[in-house]
């Protein structure tokens, strides 16, 4: 029943992404491709990663999507814009964890500051979030800090050693209202083998690190990990598939785990051009 609920929620967001007019989530998720650093009039993206990525939930298959659209209103020459949007995230998973089974809508807006190599955003939106395996629903304000910088992207040939690093502060689900959670990721990889400007084998090495002030056990923890992974690159897509070792250590429950992991991840944006003067 789970894995049907999968397979529709996931077919759903296909269809929804198909249907925006070909035309920046809050964290981009590609850790190799280069930020978006001069948004056009209707920023947006959309992207899935798909695999047993948590060791403390084993043999737990985990989804998560998310879409957004939207649109500049303003933009400076100094690189700071304002950013209506809308957006749909869904997460499901096989093993049935209440945290892991959502859908949540978002509209709100968002500041941002476009650099270099990254970007940084002052977000808040009016947000409905349901969790259908313990009947949670709730609507509510969300507001975020967040930002994103990535480095040696690869889609630069002579780039050979991509890495990324994101995090992300602030209230973030509805469900856990007035919970302050933090999160931060870093990765780095080395180019080990290029097929052609498109197509990499890149071994990596990564850590996620979360923490809140509810102390729920699924966001206070450490995730340490090393793998490798073919990264294919095309237009405004990425998509990688990889393997890698995982550990993860909760700090609430003291509960840890390791596990050889596999994952998925594909990523599509509209409406970007890399480079240029704002």
């Amino acid at each position: 029943m789970i894995t049907t609920r999968i397979t529709l929620l996931l077919a759903a967001l296909v269809i929804f992404s198909a249907g925006v007019n070909a035309q920046d989530a809050n964290v981009p998720k590609s850790a190799g491709q280069g930020p978006i650093i001069n948004p056009q009039s209707y920023p947006g993206q959309f992207w899935n990663d798909t695999g047993n990525v948590s060791p403390t939930e084993h043999n737990d298959v985990i989804s998560a999507s998310y879409i957004e659209q939207g649109i500049t209103v303003y933009r400076s020459s100094n690189g700071f814009t304002i950013t209506p949007y809308a957006s749909l995230g869904v997460t499901a998973d096989t093993q049935g964890f209440d945290w892991n089974n959502r859908i949540q809508t978002s509209a709100g807006g968002r500041l941002n500051k476009y650099m270099k190599y990254g970007i940084v955003s002052l977000g808040g939106a009016y947000s409905y979030e349901d969790r259908w395996i313990g009947n949670e629903r709730k609507g509510g304000l969300t507001g975020y800090v967040n930002y994103w910088f990535g480095w040696q992207g690869l889609g630069n040939p002579s780039s050979r050693f991509p890495g990324s690093t994101w995090g992300a502060a602030g209230y973030l689900t509805p469900v856990e209202a007035h919970n302050f959670i933090y999160m931060q990721y870093f990765k780095q990889g080395v180019v080990a083998h290029r097929f052609n400007a498109h197509n990499a084998i890149v071994p990596f090495a990564e850590v996620t690190t979360s923490v809140d002030t509810k102390h729920y056990d699924w966001e206070n923890k450490i995730m340490p990990g090393a793998g490798v992974e073919y990264v294919h690159l095309h237009g405004n897509t990425q998509t990688e598939l990889g393997a890698e070792y995982l550990y993860e250590h909760r700090w609430e429950s003291g509960l840890t785990g390791s596990q050889a992991t596999i994952f998925l991840k594909f990523w599509f944006g509209w409406n970007p051009i890399r480079g240029g003067k704002h």
